[in-house]
């Protein structure tokens, strides 16, 4: 059927002025067959498509990553009673002591990495079931040149011109239930990668050193970026109501690992379905409502 479609959108040709080109009838009956032929594939895949949902889609994402090389503070907020020493942490961790420190990022290694990815390194150490790095300061400005990923300050943009200024929050763990006191704020310019690698048509690489103020008592931090450029894929379909369901991952396209049918859509193994919508307050209605798309 769809090769006969083809066979008479061939049937008229276009009047030609001028010089007429001579072929042979056989060759030329040859060539129709060929483009029908063509044509039809051509509008096969396109019911094909349409029959199994939607496309997938290969992009990338671009990713930033500090590695912190010195950073200063004019006061730590320890308490009295508490010592004079003072544990301070990223509060993006949820948490005064958690997470890993990697071994290694974008070829470089040898910080400790027995110390919580949260602690916000200060000059002091302090043994415990993990070291801490701890800070004495009080009214006073102290540096500390600790070397380390900061896990707690990355950022992941779709473009390279979307990277921004952010500020990352540091507090000082209090013990004996106080609460954790507010310190300051670390600020990492995460736009150096797209001037200092992106822009230079790098797809990845370290930024030179870099100091940015900070903010109330955290005097400054200098780092370095690791920037990164990691593969994509999305895909998406349109469910029955008219709503659009997508989804995607760190992968691509032909390893697969994005796919869909007419309904559904996969990515890295997780199957997302097009659901009804629940009138409101009926109890009876599934647990239909509209599906967001996932993050890589």
């Amino acid at each position: 059927m769809t090769y006969l479609l083809a066979s008479r959108l061939l049937r008229t040709e276009p009047k030609r002025s001028g010089v007429q080109f001579l072929r042979k009838k056989g060759e030329k009956m040859k060539m129709k067959k060929i483009w029908a032929l063509a044509i039809s594939l051509f509008i096969l895949g396109r019911l094909d498509v349409a029959a199994a949902g939607g496309q997938c889609v290969d992009g990338f994402y671009y990713h930033s990553y500090p590695m912190i090389v010195k950073a200063s503070i004019r006061d730590i907020h320890e308490s009295r009673l508490n010592g004079p020493e003072g544990f301070a942490y990223f509060s993006a961790a949820g948490g005064e002591k958690r997470g890993n420190l990697p071994a290694s990022l974008g070829g470089l290694s040898g910080w400790q990495t027995n110390v919580w990815a949260s602690n916000f390194q200060g000059p002091r150490p302090v043994r415990n079931t993990r070291m801490q790095w701890e800070w004495t300061a009080d009214g006073r400005v102290e540096t500390s040149v600790r070397r380390y990923p900061a896990v707690y300050c990355q950022q992941t943009v779709d473009h390279p011109a979307r990277f921004t200024l952010d500020a990352y929050t540091i507090k000082e763990d209090d013990d004996s239930g106080n609460p954790d006191d507010y310190v300051g704020k670390v600020q990492i310019d995460h736009r150096y990668c797209q001037s200092e690698v992106f822009g230079r048509g790098l797809r990845n690489g370290w930024t030179p050193e870099r100091a940015t103020p900070g903010i109330n008592d955290v005097v400054s931090t200098s780092y370095q970026l690791y920037c990164s450029t990691h593969p994509t894929c999305t895909v998406e379909v349109t469910c029955p109501d008219g709503r659009i369901l997508s989804c995607s991952i760190a992968g691509s396209c032909a390893m697969q690992n994005c796919s869909s049918g007419p309904d559904f859509v996969v990515c890295g193994g997780r199957r997302q379905k097009c659901e009804p919508l629940c009138p409101p307050r009926d109890p009876s209605c599934g647990t239909g409502g509209p599906s967001l798309p996932l993050q890589p």
